[in-house]
């Protein structure tokens, strides 16, 4: 999947931040925004769709036709059907420095995990 960026983002399209979802509205008398449960500031995010305050954007709906309707008006992953995931934030590995050297979390757990149990 290709690098998906802020400047990509149009009317219209949802974005998902932990399980929750945020419509972006573009050119509203308050700016930029995207707004679902509670609103935020387009310029909140960086070019890469990170927020300052650690609520990434993970993944980046687009509507499958000119128009897309959620019952009841609720912003909810379980009611995109008439969206399509167009971008998922690929999953970073945690590393871990040890002993000297840098290994991904799970593999050096795994290894320590196999290790213990001889």
């Amino acid at each position: 999947m290709r690098d998906f960026t802020k400047k990509d983002l149009k009317t219209g399209m949802l974005l998902e931040l932990h399980d929750k979802l945020s419509m972006v509205l573009l050119g509203t008398t308050k700016g930029d925004i995207a707004s679902g449960e509670n609103w935020f500031p387009l310029s909140a995010l960086s070019d890469n769709l990170e927020r300052n305050i650690g609520h990434d954007v993970s993944k980046v709906y687009s509507p499958k036709n000119n128009q897309a309707f959620l019952p009841d008006g609720k912003l909810s992953v379980q009611y995109v059907e008439d969206y399509e995931i167009i971008w998922t934030r690929p999953v970073k590995k945690e590393t871990v420095y040890f002993e000297g050297k840098v290994y991904f979390k799970e593999e050096l757990v795994a290894t320590l995990s196999k290790l213990m149990s001889q």
